[in-house]
C-alpha cells in the first residue's frame, strides 16, 4: 500500500509519541525524549517532503489526540535541515525575550548561499549548528570569514557543534552563551 507523505509522517509519529519506536535523544529539560524525537521526526519531513502541518493535521485526524499533535507541530520547523539543529532550535527556544523569536535559514542575501541555522534579525544574533564538515581547515576558514562580516554588520554570531549539544553540562553553556549575547544588547552603547 502507497501512502502520501502527510500519511507517512502520522503514522510514524503515532509510534514515536507511543514509545513504540526511539532513537537516543539529548535531554532537554521540561521535554520527554518522545516529544523531541516527534519533533526532530516532522523536522525533517517537513524539509525534506514539503508537507506543510495542515496537511499533517489532517492525515492525523483520528490517529493522534490533538492536543498531543499541536504540541509537537507548535514546536516544529520545515527549516531545520538536520537532527542537531532541531535540538538546537529546542535549547534556545526560550531565552528570547517576549516578542521576539528565531528564524531558521535566514537569508541574509550574501556570503556563498550560507544561512544562520537560527536567527533573530530585530537582535542581530546568529546561531550556527556546525557538523562534522566544519571540521575541515578550508571550510572553518570559510566559517570565520563569514562571522567577520556578520560581526562587521552588528551580528552576535554563536557557532555550537556536536560536543556542545551533546553534554548536558554544555547544553546549559549554550543556553548561558546565548544569554550573554542578549545581555549585551542591554548594555549602554551596544545597537539593539
Amino acid at each position: 500500500m502507497v501512502v502520501d507523505a502527510p500519511t507517512a509522517v502520522v503514522q510514524c509519529l503515532s509510534s514515536v509519541l507511543d514509545g513504540r519506536h526511539r532513537w537516543r535523544a539529548l535531554g532537554i529539560p521540561q521535554m520527554r525524549s518522545e516529544l523531541i524525537c516527534g519533533v526532530q521526526l516532522v523536522d525533517a519531513f517537513r524539509h525534506s517532503t514539503g508537507v506543510e502541518c495542515d496537511a499533517v493535521r489532517a492525515a492525523a485526524t483520528n490517529r493522534i489526540a490533538a492536543a498531543r499533535l499541536s504540541t509537537v507541530l507548535d514546536l516544529s520547523d520545515g527549516g531545520a535541515e538536520s537532527p542537531m539543529e532541531t535540538l538546537l532550535r529546542l535549547l534556545v527556544l526560550e531565552c528570547l525575550p517576549p516578542g521576539y523569536r528565531w528564524v531558521s535559514q535566514l537569508d541574509l542575501g550574501r556570503w556563498g548561499g550560507t544561512a544562520p541555522d537560527l536567527a533573530c534579525p530585530e537582535l542581530k544574533i546568529a546561531l550556527y549548528y556546525d557538523g562534522a564538515p566544519h571540521d575541515s581547515p578550508d571550510v572553518r576558514a570559510r566559517d570565520k570569514a563569514i562571522d567577520r562580516q556578520l560581526e562587521s554588520e552588528g551580528w552576535q554570531v554563536l557557532r555550537f557543534n556536536r560536543a556542545d549539544i551533546g553534554v548536558a553540562s554544555v547544553r546549559r553553556a549554550v543556553r548561558a552563551a546565548v544569554q550573554v549575547a542578549l545581555d549585551l544588547l542591554r548594555m549602554p552603547g551596544v545597537a539593539s
